[in-house]
């Protein structure tokens, strides 16, 4: 594998992860939106 292959995998890889956690970051908030939501994604942390 050439540098530039290795370069353009690990580009592709960041934006995925950013697609992912951006994902990630909107469902909590979503998910907290209600009250009911916070109370439940608290005692999921707590696990």
């Amino acid at each position: 594998m050439t540098l530039d292959q290795v370069n353009g995998y690990a580009e592709a890889l960041a934006r995925l992860e950013k697609g992912r956690l951006k994902e990630a970051a909107l469902a909590v908030r979503a998910g907290m939106a209600s009250e009911k939501g916070w109370k439940a994604w608290l005692k999921e942390l707590g696990k």
